[in-house]
């Protein structure tokens, strides 16, 4: 019967113990196990030899030269890996720069795609009340289809903060073309009626006036590129613009506020602002229609409150509202978080946010991998050619004692080092190229080389590296290796 312990907890002890003491700790514990194997039986024997053995893997018995030898050995033939990339960069400069640049290529693509997909996942996160605001939306059957809608009551936002203790505060957006003018400047221009909560709701940042600028009738608040196309280098608060809307009513208002630049991930990117109270001039008589829709119905909860205290009432408003225009009838009310409009933008029809179908973003991902697999099955065949340029280079290392592992390792920081170079000309493209060509295509959108954390693009960038590199580097490293010396040499 094999009465010896554990083979691998006796080599861990000897590759941490210190040699000073190995001995007498190895004595000690073999003692206990052989002693125990009489009295207690083997089994219990092996368990107790791999406590002690872990019971004596403290600081003052660990042997400190040794892995400190070993760290500064690794460290040196890191370097020496790292040195002999660069000289077989530089000795293939042709091959090393086909792999880079295609590899580039793919990189570039992939970490604008990685970039327009946060973009879209974290639209309107900048909002400190982001998870307490929602839109009321409706559904509606047309023809035997239910569509929803983003127009809600224009009764709707006043009789919910009536009727629930639980919402702070609402807003409406309703759409107004009116033609601008400013001195001799007259520019069609598209203008948001909206209630005086609207900045208290959002947080959208303030160049110059006062947010509550909105709480006046006659003051406008006005997008910061308005206030240079129609004031110049002027200082545009205080300054009177008249507003011409589609019914023939004019109307002379102040600039109050000018906003700063949009966060790049607003999905609500307006230019004028004009206090709601103005609704009851441009549609005489229908501010306490139920039947009158307008664009959109914003609330506030109450920090504390949950949107289910007031969604069990929706279907009292549902009946009101389909009394008074009983040709478009609403079968129900939903209470949709701001956080998600943007991307569920494309399930409501007329929906005041920005945002697109998820189709495009998984054609977008699978485009990305694709040209990510293509480039690194580019990236093998040719580093798999190139090496046999170097086959007496690798027989010469196998013959003075160079092992399997270290060639594998070698290869593969050779790669790496590559598939660094190549993450950085991505990069680059993607920053100076691909992405202020894609705001130029696609005007309505400003999309920056930015994550949402910055953390973010930093663990997808080294994830990338890694990634890729393994994927690209790991067959050629291992199939290289395995060369036959004695081959290599006849």
């Amino acid at each position: 019967m094999n009465v010896s312990p554990p083979k691998w907890a006796d080599q861990f002890l000897r590759w941490y113990c210190n040699p000073k003491y190995l001995e007498e700790i190895e004595g000690d514990i073999y003692e206990l196990f052989e002693r125990r194997s009489e009295t207690k039986g083997f089994n219990l024997a092996k368990i107790k030899f791999v406590w002690d053995v872990f019971r004596f893997f403290r600081w003052s018995n660990i042997n400190r030269a040794n892995s400190k030898y070993n760290s500064m050995n690794q460290f040196i033939l890191f370097r020496n890996y790292l040195k002999l990339g660069f000289r077989n960069i530089k000795k293939n400069l042709v091959s090393s720069s086909i792999n880079i640049f295609g590899l580039a290529i793919a990189i570039c693509f992939a970490a604008s795609i990685f970039i327009f997909m946060d973009l879209q996942f974290n639209m309107d996160s900048f909002h400190m009340k982001k998870d307490r605001i929602y839109q009321i939306t409706n559904y509606v059957e047309q023809d035997g289809t239910e569509e929803m809608w983003s127009d809600s009551p224009v009764i709707l936002g006043p009789s919910l903060l009536k009727d629930h203790p639980s919402v702070e505060a609402f807003t409406r957006v309703d759409y107004r073309n009116a033609s601008v003018k400013s001195g001799k400047d007259v520019f069609d221009e598209l203008t948001i009626l909206v209630d005086p909560a609207f900045f208290e709701i959002f947080d959208f940042p303030l160049l110059s006036g006062d947010k509550k600028a909105l709480y006046q009738k006659n003051q406008v608040v006005i997008s910061r590129n308005m206030a240079i196309k129609y004031f110049s280098d002027t200082e545009p608060i205080g300054q009177v613009l008249s507003f011409k809307f589609s019914n023939g009513q004019i109307k002379k208002m102040s600039v109050g506020a000018v906003l700063d630049e949009y966060p790049y991930n607003s999905s609500i990117i307006y230019d004028f602002f004009i206090p709601f109270e103005n609704f009851i001039d441009l549609e005489p008589g229908t501010i306490n229609d139920w039947g009158y829709l307008t664009d959109a119905t914003f609330i506030l909860m109450k920090d504390g409150e949950s949107i289910s205290a007031i969604e069990d009432r929706y279907n009292d408003y549902v009946v009101l509202q389909n009394e008074s225009d009983p040709e478009w009838k609403i079968t129900s009310f939903y209470s949709f978080p701001l956080k998600d409009i943007s991307t569920n933008s494309w399930q409501i029809v007329s929906s005041v946010a920005g945002g697109g179908h998820p189709a495009g973003y998984i054609a977008l991902i699978v485009i990305s991998l694709f040209l990510l697999g293509m480039a690194c099955f580019n990236f093998m065949n040719i580093a798999v050619v190139s090496a046999t340029k170097r086959l007496k280079e690798i027989a010469l290392r196998k013959v003075m004692g160079g092992v399997r592992k270290e060639i594998i390792e070698q290869f593969l920081i050779e790669n790496l080092l590559q598939c660094f170079f190549a993450l950085v000309v991505g990069v680059l493209l993607s920053y100076f190229l691909l992405l202020p060509w894609f705001n130029v295509m696609v005007p309505e959108m400003d999309i920056q080389f930015r994550t949402s954390d910055p953390w973010t693009i930093v663990l997808f960038l080294v994830g990338l590296l890694l990634g890729v590199g393994l994927v690209s580097g790991a067959y050629p490293s291992f199939y290289i290796s395995k060369f036959d010396t004695i081959t290599i040499f006849k």
